[in-house]
C-alpha cells in the first residue's frame, strides 16, 4: 500500500471515528466499512502468503517492524507463538494465545485480561475492542443457523452434480484440494458439529478439544459420492436435533481449547460459515473442469 493509500484509510478513520464521538454511528459504518474494503481488496491485489516459506518470512518481518515501533513485550511474545504454530501447521490453544483487545482512544494492545482500564489514556475496558480468532464465532439468529446448514448440501449437490469421480478427485494445481478434497474436509467438519451438539446439549459447560480439520487426510476408499452421501445423511440429523431443542438451549456453552467459552449457537454460526467459505473454490474448480473438458473435445 502506497502512501497515498495509507493516508486515504487514515483519513476515512478518523472521519470514523469523528462521527462517532458526535452519536452519528449510520455514518461512521459507512467510512468502517470503506477501510475493510480497501484492505481486502489491497491485500487480495498484493496476494495473500499461502505458501509457509512466504508466510513465514513475512511473519518474521513484521515482528522486527513491531518491535521497532515499541510493540508491547506481551503481543511481541505471542506473535512469536503463533508463528511457531504456523510453521508447526497446528491449531493454536487459547493457552498460548490468549484474548487481545485493542483501546478504541489511543490503540494501546493488550494480551490476556485486559485491565479495568487503559493504562495509556485512562479509557475503560468495557470500550476496548476484542478480536476473536475467526469471524465464523460471530453467531448468527437460530432459524439463519437452521436455513443455513439444511440448505447447504443442497448448493453442494449443484457444484457437484454431472461430474465423473475422475472431475471430483481433479486437483486444480498440482498439491491443492480436489473437489473430493473438499468434500471429504466438509464431512470431517460436520462430523465435529454433530458431537458438538450432542456434547454441549449433554453436558454441563464441557471441554471442547481443538481438532486440526484441515490436516485429517480422506479416506481413498470412499468416492466423492460417497463422501457426499454422507455428508448429506449426518447433516440432516443434526437439522432435525436442532431444529427440536428449546431457544435456551442455544445459549448452552462449552470451554472450547482454542476459542474459550463458547455456545451452542456460536458453533454452529461458525459450521455455518466455515463450509459457506469453501464454495466459491469449489466452484472455481469446477468451472476450471468444464473448461477441461472442452479443451480435450477441441484439442485445444
Amino acid at each position: 500500500m502506497n502512501t497515498a493509500d495509507g493516508d486515504r484509510l487514515i483519513n476515512f478513520v478518523r472521519i470514523a471515528r469523528g462521527l462517532e464521538r458526535d452519536g452519528l454511528y449510520n455514518a461512521a459504518k459507512l467510512f468502517w466499512a470503506a477501510v475493510f474494503s480497501a484492505e481486502v481488496r489491497e491485500s487480495g491485489q498484493r496476494g495473500i502468503p499461502i505458501n509457509p516459506e512466504e508466510r513465514d518470512r513475512e511473519i518474521e518481518i513484521s515482528i522486527v517492524r513491531l518491535k521497532a515501533a515499541g510493540a508491547e513485550s506481551e503481543f511481541l511474545a505471542a506473535l512469536d507463538a503463533g508463528r511457531r504454530a504456523a510453521v508447526e501447521n497446528r491449531t493454536i490453544p487459547r493457552s498460548e494465545i490468549p484474548d487481545v483487545f485493542v483501546c478504541r482512544d489511543c490503540g494501546e494492545i493488550f494480551v490476556g485480561e485486559p485491565p479495568a482500564q487503559c493504562s495509556t489514556c485512562g479509557a475503560r475496558a468495557l470500550t476496548f475492542r476484542a478480536f476473536p480468532p475467526v469471524y465464523y464465532l460471530e453467531p448468527l439468529q437460530p432459524q439463519q443457523v437452521l436455513a443455513a446448514l439444511a440448505s447447504a448440501p443442497v448448493e453442494i449437490t449443484k457444484i457437484v452434480q454431472g461430474l465423473t469421480e475422475d472431475e471430483m478427485a481433479w486437483p486444480p494445481v498440482p498439491g491443492k484440494w480436489s473437489i473430493r478434497d473438499v468434500l471429504h474436509h466438509l464431512l470431517v467438519a460436520q462430523g465435529l458439529l454433530a458431537g458438538r451438539v450432542e456434547k454441549l446439549l449433554a453436558e454441563e459447560n464441557p471441554s471442547l478439544n481443538a481438532v486440526a480439520a484441515w490436516t485429517i487426510r480422506s479416506d481413498d476408499a470412499l468416492t466423492g459420492q460417497e463422501v457426499m452421501d454422507r455428508f448429506r445423511a449426518s447433516r440432516e440429523v443434526t437439522v432435525a436435533h436442532l431444529q427440536s431443542i428449546s431457544l435456551p438451549d442455544w445459549f448452552r456453552t462449552g470451554q472450547h481449547e482454542e476459542f474459550g467459552e463458547v455456545s451452542l449457537l456460536q458453533q454452529a454460526s461458525y459450521f455455518a460459515k466455515h463450509e459457506r467459505h469453501h464454495l466459491p473454490r469449489m466452484e472455481s474448480t469446477r468451472r476450471r473442469v468444464a473448461l477441461r473438458r472442452q479443451e480435450a473435445v477441441t484439442g485445444g
